[in-house]
This record gives structure tokens, C-alpha cells and sequence, in this order.
């Protein structure tokens, strides 16, 4: 058992790589949790993510602060004031949008009291005495606290391997042989806005009038894309999602530090293995190239639709040039794409493609199948390639109702 300096917090191990899990108490079921969260969940985690130490933390005055929290959303939670208004102020297709975000954050979420929930979140740090000043005297406001683009307030995540971008401001597979800490526990909350791609949060503080139905709640949860390095970023951001967009993370920005309850520390440590990493910096390449190539395809349909009404302003109704122009310029510029990955040599393509390809030869074979010929852990890490795919016309795909997917190559 180890101790945090000054402040009443003490540690004890519950788990390390060389002798296993060290509970058998009611916290056993939570170690295992985690430590699945990071090394088997995490796209592209296998064989390269390894939990290598677990510490719970022992800190009586921060749970108190943390009880007393729970205690002031369950006394908001009656007021009218603090009352969520989204769905009031929301049209029905934002509220659709905004209801999938908020089922996302009360899955595995427990009622603490009645109208207040808490979730396992977890808070990337650089060091070990950063995570252990955390679970000394709660998340650090002038540390924590951020102006980022989802609010101002103190960021946690429902991800495990999303919060670890925050201990070396990249992948993980950028960082091989590297260690960070992360710490986990409980965030509390009542009144929750759900943030949308069509929200511009930045810098605008929990509460206020963020955004059409944010005031008075206590906590912004965002689902999150990856986008990759474009204009004048360097590496990959993360931005909210739009409808229908697939999310590979999540952010919980909490009002108060003390909604957030620090239990434990994990020492999380990332691998050599040069297979493993370049095959998922591949993976991650492929999605990025997909990625780019839609955001060109949205950008290039907003300039022909803006390009079309001024044009035709006054000699058609805009919606028949939004219809008819959107529509015929879209097609045009999928067949162009078409052709040219058709015609497009193997070793040109994104490294994950060039695979699949390889690996179908003349065969026909299912999702699942293709991910782990790939070296991927799930069909989830695939499938955004596969349907991309599809639309280049380099793949059919056939399916029986309640089987998977079955994939063959085109000639």
C-alpha cells in the first residue's frame, strides 16, 4: 500500500501483469472490466495494449465531495431551471439525432438517485504522480478544465483507449513501447446535453446558452469521428458526429470536477510488435483516406448545389436545382471515382484495400472472415472499408437475412 503525500489517499494493488488479479472482494468484476476495456475492446488493441498495473485508490474526502455532488443534481434535478429543455426546443429531426447521443451515454449507466446516473469514465495522464495528484484532490480545474470544442468544463470518456490519445496527444500505435496512466471511476450527472455535428460549443461554458436547449444542464456527452490531418492540422482530430456517421469515441465534459469520482489508476503500456503496429496504422490510413474522400464528396456536392442556385437564379425553382443539378453532378462524379479505382493498380491503393484484395483473390468469403484474414480483432474495424469498398465498385456484396455479409471481388 502506497500513500498520496500530504493528502488522505492511500493505494493498494489489485492487479499486476506477473501475478494476475490480487481481489476477491466486489471490486474484482470492475478489474477485469477494465482491463477488457483496453486490451480487447479498443479497435485495433490485441496484442498491442497491455494493462500492466491496477491501483485503487483510498480517498475518503473526495468520495465525500462526490456524494455531496449526487446530493445537489438530486435536489436540481426537482427544479424547473435545471429541467432538460432539448427536447422541448429541438425539431424532430435534431431531437432524433440528440436521442441516439443520449442512449449512447445511459447505456451501462446506474441510478445513483432518482434522476441522477453515473457511468465508468476514464481520464488520460501523461505520468503517474499526475494521475495519483487526480485521485488526491479530484480532477485539477486549471489542468482538466478546457475550452475545447464541446464546452468548458473537465473531460472524461466511456472509452478506455479514446483517453489514452490524452496521454500522448496521438494514437496509440504512434506510441510503441511508450506507458501512460489513466484514471478511472464513476461521473454523476442529471440534466445532459447531447451534442450534435450542428453544435458549435467551443469555449461556451456548461449551463448557459451553449447551444438551442443546453441551458441548465450540468454535463455536454459527445459521440466523436476521427478526421484526419487536413489544412493546417498536423495530426488527427476528433469532431462530433453527424447523423448516421459511425463513432469511434466519445467525451463527457462535466461541469463540477467533483462529478467525477477517481477510483483507480492503470498502467496501460504499448507494444513493439512492428506487424501489429504498421497493420494498424494501415487500417487507420485506409479510414483516413476514406474519410478525406467523403468530406471532398460533401464539399464538392455544397459548391454545385451553391453553384447551381446562383446560375439559375430566377429561371428555376430552387428545389428543382437542388434536386435535378445535386443529383445529376453526384452521379457523374461517382462514375468518374468509379472508374478510377477500377482501372486503379494494387499497389496504389490504401494498404487495407490492397489486402482485401489479396485476400479474396476468387474466393467469397464473410465480414468476419475477411477482419481476421486482415489480422483485424472484429468485423467493426473492417467494415467501414468494406462498404467504401463497395461503392468504388471493387466489391459485391450479398447477404442472407441473419447471416453475415458474404464479400467477393469484382473483376
Amino acid at each position: 500500500m502506497s500513500a498520496c503525500g500530504a493528502v488522505s489517499c492511500t493505494f493498494t494493488e489489485v492487479y499486476n501483469r506477473e501475478s494476475g488479479i490480487l481481489v476477491h472482494d466486489e471490486s474484482l468484476e470492475t478489474v477485469k472490466q477494465m482491463k477488457t476495456a483496453v486490451e480487447l475492446e479498443a479497435p485495433f488493441a490485441k496484442g498491442l495494449l497491455s494493462v500492466t498495473r491496477i491501483m485503487k485508490a483510498n480517498n475518503e474526502t473526495v468520495e465525500r465531495q462526490w456524494q455531496n455532488q449526487i446530493a445537489i443534481l438530486h435536489e436540481q434535478a426537482s427544479k424547473p431551471q435545471f429541467q432538460p429543455r432539448w427536447r422541448e426546443e429541438g425539431d424532430a429531426t435534431e431531437n432524433q439525432d440528440r436521442e441516439y447521443v443520449n442512449s449512447q451515454l445511459m447505456q451501462g449507466a446506474s441510478e445513483e438517485k432518482p434522476r441522477v446516473w453515473s457511468c465508468r469514465v476514464f481520464h488520460g495522464t501523461s505520468g503517474e504522480v499526475e494521475a495519483k495528484g487526480i485521485c488526491g484532490t479530484g480532477l485539477n480545474n486549471t489542468l482538466a478544465q478546457t475550452t475545447g470544442w464541446f464546452g468548458e468544463g473537465c473531460y472524461v470518456s466511456k472509452d478506455a483507449a479514446y483517453a489514452l490519445r490524452y496521454c500522448w496527444k496521438t494514437e496509440f500505435w504512434n506510441s510503441p513501447g511508450q506507458t501512460a496512466f489513466i484514471v478511472a471511476g464513476p461521473a454523476c450527472f442529471s440534466n445532459v446535453f447531447p451534442v450534435t455535428g450542428e453544435d458549435d460549443l467551443r469555449g461556451k461554458p456548461i449551463g448557459g446558452k451553449a447551444a438551442k436547449g443546453a441551458k441548465g444542464c450540468d454535463a455536454h456527452f459527445v459521440l466523436v469521428k476521427p478526421v484526419p490531418p487536413h489544412g493546417r492540422e498536423e495530426r488527427r482530430t476528433y469532431q462530433a458526429c453527424s447523423p448516421h456517421e459511425r463513432h469511434k469515441g466519445n467525451e463527457l465534459v462535466i461541469y463540477d470536477r467533483f462529478q467525477f469520482l477517481p477510483e483507480y489508476i492503470m498502467e496501460v503500456c504499448v507494444g513493439n510488435d512492428e506487424d501489429l503496429l504498421q497493420r494498424a496504422k494501415a487500417a487507420a490510413d485506409d479510414e483516413d483516406a476514406c474519410t478525406l474522400q467523403s468530406m471532398m464528396e460533401k464539399e464538392f456536392r455544397r459548391f454545385k448545389i451553391d453553384e447551381g442556385e446562383q446560375s439559375c437564379a430566377g429561371h428555376q425553382q430552387p428545389g428543382q436545382t437542388q434536386n435535378v443539378g445535386e443529383h445529376h453532378q453526384s452521379e457523374v462524379m461517382r462514375e468518374q471515382q468509379r472508374s478510377q479505382y477500377r482501372n486503379m493498380p494494387p499497389q496504389s491503393l490504401p494498404p487495407l484495400q490492397a489486402r482485401i484484395l489479396d485476400e479474396l483473390g476468387t474466393s467469397v468469403l464473410d465480414t468476419l472472415q475477411i477482419a481476421k484474414a486482415c489480422g483485424l480483432t472484429s468485423q467493426k474495424d473492417v467494415n467501414p472499408t468494406l462498404h467504401q469498398m463497395e461503392t468504388q465498385q471493387l466489391l459485391t456484396k450479398t447477404q442472407e437475412q441473419g447471416k453475415r455479409a458474404q464479400w467477393r471481388r469484382n473483376a
